[in-house]
């Protein structure tokens, strides 16, 4: 019922926004998206975004994004530790302990609120993230500049955040607050390599300290049941790129590799194989096949003998054991103008559906359907 009147009240306010009186150089577009998969989570994200050129300006502009996830957890069978406790898909948290609520469903909402603000070949950004028991803050700097006659571009950014976190307990209450910090930077190298082919390449290095593990996630020993330990320090390093390739046929196929490796000893490979066909005039269907394995995390144990782990550290999440998994499913876009006869009303209009199917080899799988709409005015 809440997406229902999410969908009603957001549409109202779109609608008066579009309504109002901004002038010249200005996109308001609304976006809806319901994810849901197999295990009872359910994510409905309601989106505004606005941007507009700066007055007096040919090559500047300021965006704001507003995003609301509102998020439904399932009842919870199991102990505290165990597998069970785990959304593996969405990764998103909530409090649970040997006594909380886990017979019942939990539901959370997050705020977030994006910004951009650029000119030329430099940009800022901003973004922020509310929910009840964290809150994320991030700024950067970024130079994008084409060269090579336009057929290259090459790009820097830095971003730092900044994060709050104050968990929940059995009632309510915030205890142990803790905090994380991030930096990293990024460089990229876009290359087109000709009419129909275009290329990207792109490194990044990053560092985290302070709290990075899950406020309510425990730790099962041949002992007792503990928090989890995470190190409070972490350097991370990936280097990515990916080809486009486009046909004749209305079809394109993009083909990516990403290498990802930290000092908590973990590396990975990320495949992805991504097909789209224009069907009509203007249908997009997408197919897409992710392939994803893993190294663990020096200090991750199917079972811990005691509370001291390895080196003090103890963890139970899935994300720091070795792992690999499969995503493959299909996307379909469909304009909704011409179908609505709504082009008086909008300047776009799309209804998106997407079907996955996610499995990993540690026996957790999960059926994903997306349901999405765009909507520009």
């Amino acid at each position: 019922m809440f997406i229902v009147l999410n969908i009603i009240v957001i549409a109202l306010a779109e609608a008066f926004l579009a309504a109002s009186a901004w002038a010249g150089g200005e996109t308001i577009d609304f976006r809806w998206h319901h994810f849901a998969d197999n295990q009872g989570t359910h994510v409905a994200t309601t989106s505004f975004d606005v941007e507009k050129a700066w007055a007096g300006s040919n090559d500047g502009r300021i965006a704001l994004t507003y995003s609301l996830d509102q998020v439904s957890m399932p009842a919870i069978e199991g102990v505290p530790g165990s597998q069970e406790l785990l959304d593996a898909v969405t990764t998103a948290s909530r409090p649970v302990s040997a006594s909380y609520q886990e017979s019942e469903n939990y539901e959370k909402q997050r705020h977030q609120l994006d910004g951009a603000l650029a000119r030329g070949d430099l940009s800022g950004t901003f973004y922020l993230s509310f929910e009840e028991d964290w809150r994320a803050h991030q700024v950067g700097l970024a130079w994008n500049r084409e060269v090579a006659q336009s057929n290259a571009t090459v790009g820097l950014e830095g971003t730092f955040g900044w994060d709050h976190i104050t968990p929940l307990g059995e009632d309510g209450s915030a205890v142990a607050e803790d905090r994380r910090t991030s930096v990293s930077a990024v460089g990229s190298w876009a290359q087109t390599l000709d009419v129909r082919t275009q290329s990207r390449l792109s490194l990044e290095l990053g560092q985290v300290s302070g709290f990075q593990g899950n406020p309510y996630r425990s730790v099962r020993t041949d002992s007792s049941i503990v928090a989890e330990s995470h190190p409070r320090h972490r350097l991370r390093s990936s280097l990515s790129g990916e080809i486009l390739r486009y046909f004749d046929t209305r079809s394109s196929v993009r083909l990516g590799y990403r290498l990802y490796r930290d000092d908590w000893r973990i590396q990975s490979h990320t495949g992805n194989l991504e097909f789209k066909q224009v069907m009509g005039e203007t249908v997009i269907l997408r197919y897409r096949y992710r392939y994803y394995t893993q190294g663990g995390a020096y200090f991750y144990r199917d079972q811990y003998p005691d509370e001291n782990g390895v080196d003090g550290y103890l963890t139970s999440d899935y994300k720091l054991a070795p792992l690999s998994s499969n995503l493959f499913g299909v996307k379909l876009e469909i304009p909704a103008l011409d179908l609505l006869h709504l082009r008086r009303v909008f300047s776009a209009a799309d209804l998106n559906l997407k079907i996955e199917r996610y499995y990993t080899s540690t026996d957790f799988s999960a059926g994903i359907i997306e349901t999405g709409i765009e909507v520009g005015f």
